[in-house]
């Protein structure tokens, strides 16, 4: 699973669309595996990594990996959730709650 994703006009096919005059370009990816949708704040983005049940909170302009934080095991397709400066993460033993997001 990539965390970026190409664009693609639905008018056009292509990456180019008549309202933008652009070319959206994604700027990095990250291979995960059975990752649920990445979510954005406290500076960075965070993913959840499946087979190892590790937060990654990653560096929103290269991709680069910040932090690694283990939280055990995970569903598959697990989303992080940030509020009040935290993460939370839902695991197979119950939410961790990480400081931080």
């Amino acid at each position: 699973m990539s965390v970026s994703r190409d664009f693609t006009c639905p008018l056009t096919r292509t990456s180019a669309c008549p309202w933008t005059r652009e070319k959206i370009i994604p700027g990095w990816r990250l291979q995960l595996h059975g990752g649920g949708s990445p979510v954005v704040g406290g500076g960075a983005v965070w993913v959840v990594d499946y087979p190892g049940g590790e937060l990654r909170a990653l560096d929103p302009a290269t991709g680069r990996v910040r932090k690694q934080i283990a939280v055990g095991a995970v569903p598959h397709f697990v989303s992080p959730t940030l509020s009040g400066g935290r993460v939370f993460v839902g695991t197979l033993s119950g939410v961790t709650a990480i400081a931080g997001g």
